[in-house]
């Protein structure tokens, strides 16, 4: 069984996290739409990695599916949301897409990513974090580097 939030009407207007925040619940996946970008088409899936692998796989459609234009106006309604960059791999062009979106820290995938790459992003003033770290013995490199989070499916491993 899974717990899905359909946060396209509570998402945004009962709390700034939606109806999870209000109700202090998190749900294995949880949509949201055009709260996100003040009516203009836009949708959001977010959940646990095991439910976004198969929903991967799956067909998704929305008359809600947005465009550049609904990033815009998202960007536009909640101007002072912290917003981040996601990328698999940090790559030589990085600045250029994270100052597109005005983001404020570079979220990205560990396996790729070195210690003088790591240190240009630090030195540019952007936050830097890493997701899918399981090993504890990496996590410490990286946090050592002065990445600031990790995200992980065993947090029992971490130092």
């Amino acid at each position: 069984a899974l717990l899905v939030f359909d946060e396209i009407v509570t998402g945004f207007r009962l709390d700034r996290a939606g109806a999870q925040g209000y109700f202090g619940v998190v749900p294995d996946l949880a949509v949201f739409a055009k709260g996100m970008s003040n009516g203009v088409p836009l949708s959001c899936y977010a959940g646990r990695r095991e439910v976004m692998e198969l929903a991967e796989r799956a067909s998704i459609s929305s008359t809600f599916g947005g465009d550049t234009l609904g990033l815009a106006a998202a960007m536009a309604v909640a101007p002072e949301l912290a917003r981040a960059l996601l990328l698999d791999v940090v790559v030589d062009d990085w600045r250029q897409g994270a100052e597109q979106v005005g983001a404020r820290a570079i979220h990205c995938g560990q396996r790729q990513l070195d210690e003088s790459r790591a240190a240009e992003v630090l030195a540019a003033g952007y936050n830097l974090r890493c997701y899918t770290v399981n090993d504890g013995a990496r996590a410490k490199t990286l946090l050592d580097w002065g990445v600031q989070g990790i995200i992980t499916d065993y947090p029992e491993r971490m130092p």
